[in-house]
Order: C-alpha cells, then structure tokens, then sequence
C-alpha cells in the first residue's frame, strides 16, 4: 500500500523507519514523564525535608583517590566514608565523587537511616537511551519493509 504512493525506487523503508523513531521516541518521553520522570528525585527530598529526616554526616578521614588508568584519560574518583548519627545509633555510608569530597555532606532518608541518599542536581531526560531505543526500533521497521 505505501509502495503505491511513492514512485518506483523511492526508497519507502526510510519513510517508515523515520515515522517509527519519532513515534516510539515521543512514546517514550510520553511515558517517561509519566513514571515521574526527572522530578521523582525531587519528590523524595522534599518528602525526607517533610519528615524531618535530614542529617548532616562528617567526613571519616579515609578517602581514596583513584585514577582511572582502564580508560587512559585524566579523569579520577574520589571514594570518601562519611559517619552521621541518627537516634543515637551511628551510620557509615561511601559515596563516590568526581571532584575532592567535601568536609560535611547533608543526607536525606525516608524509612531507613542506613539507606540515605543526597540531594542532586535535577536529572535530565534519559536521552541517549531512548534514542537507541527508537533508532533500533525504526531499523527494524526499515528491514522488515525490504
């Protein structure tokens, strides 16, 4: 049915892969909004601020800086204990970071005071995966037209 309104050697199953992509990718965003998206991060903070689950952890004096030879460049991680107190009973959490970790760090929790987690920078959408969803999606549409 395609092939007929376009002109012999057109090439239709480009047409078909280009609808496919942008179809599955805003699909995609559609649905990534939905699930809460990049705003879900947010929610639990506020949440944890509500509760008044909020502590301040100190840095343990164990830091490890390590390089990253596997991939040859300059980039490194830092890997730093930090110790907070919470009812009385005292908690150790490792966070990694990508510049020299600070002194104090405020960490958030909901239930579990073992199982904090730090305010981030809001997230941006999950783009490069859901291009390579799409994409995928769209080849597959432009194989099976041949």
């Amino acid at each position: 049915m395609i092939r007929k309104l376009f002109p012999e050697g057109y090439p239709v199953e480009y047409l078909g892969a280009a609808f496919v992509f942008v179809f599955v990718y805003v699909l995609e965003l559609i649905i990534y909004k939905k699930i809460g998206g990049p705003n879900r991060h947010e929610k639990k903070v506020k949440e944890a601020i509500a509760r008044g689950n909020v502590v301040t952890a100190v840095l343990a004096g164990d830091t490890q800086y390590l390089v990253n030879a596997e991939r040859r460049n300059t980039s490194s991680e830092y890997y730093a204990g930090y110790e907070y107190e919470v009812n009385g009973r005292r908690y150790r959490k490792v966070i990694r970071f990508k510049s020299s970790p600070p002194e104090t760090l405020t960490l958030y929790y909901l239930d579990n005071p073992g199982k904090p987690f730090r305010k981030q920078k809001p997230a941006d959408i999950a783009t490069l995966p859901m291009l390579i969803v799409a994409f995928i999606a769209g080849m597959a549409v432009a194989l099976m037209v041949r």
